[in-house]
C-alpha cells in the first residue's frame, strides 16, 4: 500500500495526524483497528437476547405502548372539538390575544411627544 492510500484509509478511520505520522505507524493501528472491529463486531453495549419477550415487543413497529384511548372521554371529545377548530381556519388553531395593527409614527408625532 502506498502512502497517499495508507493517509487516506486512516484519516477515513479516524486517526488524528495521519498525515505527519509515518508509514509504518499507520499500517500498524489500522491493522489494530481492523483486528478489534472483527474480534467485537463493532457494536457496543450490552448484547442482543433472542428469547427476550421485552426485546420482542421493542422492536415491533406494530407494538403499542402507553395507556389505550377511551372513546367518549373528556379529552377525547376536547380533542375532536380542537380538531374540528383547526380544520374550520385550515390547519392553525388560534390562540392567545389577538395582535393589533402597529400604527405608522411620523416625525411630526414624535416632536410633539
Amino acid at each position: 500500500m502506498s502512502r497517499t492510500e495508507l493517509v487516506a484509509a486512516a484519516t477515513a478511520a479516524g486517526i488524528a495526524k495521519a498525515s505527519s505520522t509515518k508509514s509504518v505507524d499507520l499500517e500498524n493501528a489500522l491493522a489494530k483497528m481492523s483486528k478489534t472491529k472483527v474480534e467485537g463486531s463493532g457494536k457496543k453495549g450490552r448484547p442482543v437476547n433472542p428469547d427476550s419477550a421485552r426485546q420482542k415487543a421493542a422492536s415491533n413497529p406494530k407494538g403499542k405502548k402507553g395507556r389505550p384511548v377511551v372513546e367518549g372521554s373528556a379529552r377525547q371529545l376536547r380533542e375532536t372539538a380542537k380538531a374540528e377548530r383547526a380544520a374550520a381556519n385550515g390547519g392553525v388553531v388560534k390562540r392567545g390575544r389577538p395582535t393589533q395593527p402597529k400604527t405608522e409614527v411620523t416625525q411630526e408625532d414624535q416632536a410633539t411627544a
